[in-house]
């Protein structure tokens, strides 16, 4: 919402005296498509968020169509999504197969006036090619909270630029909204996460199966 509403352009004014509204015009969100790359449990949630809030929604997933999405969303593949996409918004989970999912191939395709927003995992999104389609206005701008790399940063803090590179190139943009992986940092979810690491503990130490378990891929 704060991109397509051009908060971060708008604190940039505001930081320097400027109060003109010229030249940031907003669209309405009912009359934007909605791209999901991943409809699963959170990209599932949402399509239904931005469906209750009037926007058309289209969906790509390797899985099988969920049933429960008829109605919410449309699926297609992801090249005709990116296109017809006015935000392409990432919640797959991260393996090798995923790695730079969305890059230079992928921004081309994406309208001018498009966003990407960025929720699942760094490497899932190209950088340097994101970083390429934002100065070159390939797409308007981008939502990301997480990045490529970001380990080196996470939880830490500096006195001058972070030592990733692409991270400091991307806090120079003002269509850009980065924040530091903090999607999951809610009271409720930390909770959850306690919870669940202790009972999949339990079950290991008590031979039984967990549903959480990684698979080695090797």
């Amino acid at each position: 919402m704060q991109l397509i509403r051009h908060i971060p352009q708008f604190n940039q004014r505001m930081a320097e005296n400027d109060y003109v509204v010229n030249g940031l015009r907003s669209r309405e969100l009912s009359s934007l498509t909605i791209g999901i790359i991943g409809v699963g449990r959170i990209g599932g949630t949402v399509a239904k968020i931005f469906h209750a809030l009037g926007a058309t929604v289209l969906g790509n997933d390797i899985s099988t169509p969920r049933a429960d999405m008829r109605g919410i969303l449309t699926y297609t593949s992801k090249e005709n999504l990116l296109k017809q996409s006015d935000i392409v918004t990432s919640h797959v989970y991260y393996a090798k197969q995923n790695y730079h999912l969305l890059g230079e191939a992928q921004f081309d395709l994406m309208r001018p006036g498009a966003f990407l927003i960025n929720d699942s995992r760094g490497p899932v999104v190209n950088t340097n090619a994101l970083l390429a389609a934002l100065h070159g206005k390939q797409i308007a701008g981008a939502a990301l909270d997480v990045v490529e790399n970001e380990t080196e940063i996470f939880n830490l803090r500096f006195d001058h630029q972070t030592p990733v590179p692409h991270y400091n190139a991307l806090k120079k943009l003002p269509n850009v909204l980065l924040t530091p992986h903090i999607g999951f940092f809610t009271n409720t979810a930390v909770k959850n996460m306690v919870k669940q690491s202790l009972d999949d503990t339990l079950a290991i130490i008590e031979g039984r199966p967990s549903d959480h378990e990684i698979k080695n891929e090797e």
